[in-house]
């Protein structure tokens, strides 16, 4: 046994005895990464080190062929987007959260952590080691067609909930065999698109890289988050996998990021044939390397350019070294050389879609939905309640309910696919309707109309059906058509007929409760004026169905909150609570209706069926004094008839500063679960350097001078208290 395969020895032992036996082409195989549709002997002539989309039988096969096969028995690295579960293989029975987007509005970590924990298992039983997530984007134009692979568009939200993901998914330590490595993307601005549209060059100011996209990045990196993937996209004139000021002196020199940098999918040809920043494909690879980008994602020019690179001089074969050395590390770290990790389909079939797993996506999709309009108590429906009717075009198809990554995005023949792969667990909301109402509801169903066209017009009958009902469950939104790259929009308008629908269900006089199954937030200016109940269900996953019927039945109360704000339509845009003050304020186009002046759901907002009381809110620490931290406390009680959960929060306010900052931002949020008429006394703590701002020389510092502590239910300002506070 060489001293690299003694697991007592070091890491960096390791490393230092396995490199000097490595040839210079097998040290640059292990820097690349290729899809599983090339040869495979070209593979293996490469020393191909990383492969993406590969799994089961195949990674089981290539691990054999290309790691066990290796001169040196070094393993291979398996890679695969699994943002919210292991979705490519849902088909598969793979439990689906609720997406990103819908997880975010939980604003629960131990929910968070728990969609990493159970998605790393299965990830592993099918041979995968690195997921490609959390995404840290943070949100800024809703018309962006990755939304919904979002935690919405506050950075503090942002990195608490991808930190919990992160700790789901790495575990209590990375050579766990149950245990995956984590990537954040996209490095960085990704979503500060022009006009919405995706991979454009990002305009960044320095101030809004560092105090708007970076924290979520520094948050994630002190959870030990060991990979980055750099965006699709320029900044300042240079791509992201080009841009050695980003991936060295930003990355590696200011925030000390020891771990490696992996690019998006392609990068370096599009860095070719579409930004034109290279000749060509051999000068675009060592440029990339060159700026710190140490693994294209399938690159096949990669390893004969940067070869030839170091043998002409361009490249020293020390360089090599450092981005092989940081690649082997996590090789180690997960425990690879030791335990191969090969698939394990016997696990798969036993735990893919578990009723431990299960019940656990269940759980989170109770917690992920936002209840955003209830009118008269529409909601939930009344015990007496014989007849509903259940239309829109998403009440019956769960591939607009599985969401991103998964195998819904794969597949264009849904209804073949949904009969090749029944799968039980897989619920449709009109399926779970039908199944809580039992014989007691009789439950009429008309699809309506389409999202994708206008060729389904099924609207009389759907008026038919409204007309026998005593109420109308109205299930409508977006679909994969609408969502993801390349699915970018220039409205927010629900597609298709379906506003149509809504306005010949509404004029049967029926009571109308809008269910809405979306990748991200629609235009809902008609809907929030005549609709009598609207709950938001995001892309629910798996048990989605189920989650959603029980809570237009009552069975448990909807209780998530906003990550992002709703826009009037896409002429309100940008719409994010957080923005810098202007000189005439959000609500200065004067074409626009004076209805439509304040978003039409801020961000943090979301009712429940219950009511909640906010009482004596008091800072405990008015004064604060250099590193204290800052208490503030206030009583909640439930003051209805139905046991459920509110999440409190905290935003701050400074008063006056040396530059324009957003007039308050969140800092603090706590959740509480209370009976009917139960109270407790909630306190939400704050650390002094939470306070700081970037001053006029990018450094953060805390000015000290008077601040505002605003404590209550959303952003808006109507649903908080303020309270001063004094900081020195």
């Amino acid at each position: 046994m060489h001293p690299y395969e003694d697991p007592n020895l070091s890491t960096q032992a390791r490393l230092d005895d396995l490199l000097p036996r490595m040839t210079l082409e097998e040290k640059i195989g292990q820097l690349c990464m290729m899809a599983g549709n090339v040869d495979e002997e070209w593979l293996v002539e490469k020393h191909v080190g990383t492969m993406i989309n590969v799994y089961e039988e195949n990674s089981l096969r290539l691990q054999k062929k290309l790691g066990d096969g290796h001169r040196l028995r070094i393993p291979v690295l398996f890679s695969l987007d699994c943002p919210h579960g292991h979705g490519l293989l849902s088909s598969k029975g793979a439990t689906v959260f609720p997406g990103p987007l819908a997880l975010s509005c939980s604003w629960s970590e131990d929910h968070l952590e728990t969609v990493g924990r159970v998605t790393a298992t299965e990830m592993t039983y099918t041979g995968i080691h690195w997921s490609f997530a959390p995404v840290v984007d943070v949100v800024r134009d809703l018309r962006w067609g990755r939304v919904e692979e979002t935690f919405g568009e506050d950075g503090f939200l942002v990195g608490e909930m991808a930190a919990a993901m992160i700790r789901g998914f790495q575990g209590k330590n990375l050579s766990d065999p149950e245990s995956v490595m984590s990537c954040l993307k996209h490095f960085i601005g990704y979503s500060q698109t022009i006009g919405g549209r995706d991979s454009t060059e990002t305009q960044l100011s320095q101030r809004q890289l560092r105090r708007d996209f970076l924290p979520p990045y520094e948050r994630a990196f002190a959870e030990g988050c060991p990979t980055v993937m750099a965006g699709y996209q320029a900044i300042d004139g240079t791509p992201c996998s080009l841009n050695h000021w980003l991936l060295r002196h930003l990355l590696r020199d200011e925030l000390g990021f020891e771990g490696f940098v992996v690019s998006d999918f392609n990068n370096i040809e599009k860095a070719v044939k579409l930004q034109k920043v290279c000749e060509d494909m051999e000068t675009a690879c060592v440029e990339s390397f060159k700026a710190g980008n140490d693994m294209p994602m399938h690159t096949r020019e990669f390893p004969e350019a940067v070869l030839k690179a170091v043998r002409n001089g361009t490249l020293s074969e020390e360089a090599i070294d450092i981005s092989c050395a940081r690649i082997l590390k996590m090789k180690f770290a997960l425990g690879l050389f030791d335990e191969k990790r090969y698939p394990d389909l016997a696990k798969r079939a036993t735990h893919f879609g578990s009723e431990e797993h299960m019940e656990k996506a269940l759980q989170v999709a109770r917690d992920s939905t936002v209840l955003l309009k209830n009118e008269n108590q529409t909601l939930p429906l009344s015990p007496k309640t014989r007849r509903v009717a259940v239309v829109g075009p998403n009440a019956n198809d769960i591939f607009a309910q599985l969401g991103c990554w998964t195998y819904s995005w794969m597949k264009d023949s849904k209804p073949e696919l949904r009969l090749e792969n029944p799968i039980p667990a897989e619920v449709t909301i009109l399926e779970a309707i039908r199944e809580r109402g039992g014989d007691a509801v009789t439950v009429d169903h008309v699809q309506g109309c389409n999202i994708e066209d206008d060729e389904l017009n099924e609207i009389e009958a759907a008026v038919k059906a409204a007309e026998d009902a005593e109420v109308v469950i109205a299930v409508v939104g977006d679909n994969r058509f609408f969502a993801g790259e390349q699915a970018d929009r220039a409205t927010l308008d629900l597609p298709g007929r379906q506003q149509e629908l809504l306005k010949a269900l509404k004029a049967t006089g029926k009571p109308l409760v809008l269910v809405l199954v979306c990748a991200k937030p629609p235009s809902l200016h008609w809907a929030s004026q005549h609709a009598d109940a609207i709950l938001c269900a995001w892309t629910p996953g798996t048990r989605g169905g189920v989650a959603i019927a029980e809570q237009l039945f009552g069975d448990h109360s909807p209780s998530g909150k906003l990550s992002l704000t709703f826009a009037e339509s896409a002429s309100q845009l940008p719409v994010n609570y957080n923005q810098t003050r202007g000189w005439h304020g959000p609500d200065h186009y004067i074409d626009l209706p004076p209805e439509t002046k304040d978003p039409l759901y801020p961000f943090g907002f979301g009712l429940s069926y219950t009511q909640f009381s906010y009482t004596h809110p008091e800072v405990v620490n008015p004064t604060l004094d250099t590193d204290e931290t800052l208490k503030v406390r206030v009583d909640i009680t439930n003051t209805g008839n139905v046991a459920c959960r509110e999440i409190v929060q905290l935003y701050i306010e400074d008063k006056v500063a040396s530059v324009v900052r957003p007039p308050y931002e969140l800092k603090a949020y706590r959740q509480v679960f209370l009976q009917p008429g139960e109270k407790a006394t909630v306190e939400l703590e704050v650390p002094y350097k939470s306070l700081a701002i970037l001053n006029s020389e990018m450094q953060w510092v805390v000015e000290p001078g008077e601040f505002i502590a605003h404590v209550g239910s959303s952003s808006r300002s109507s649903d908080l208290t303020p309270l001063p506070v004094e900081v020195r």
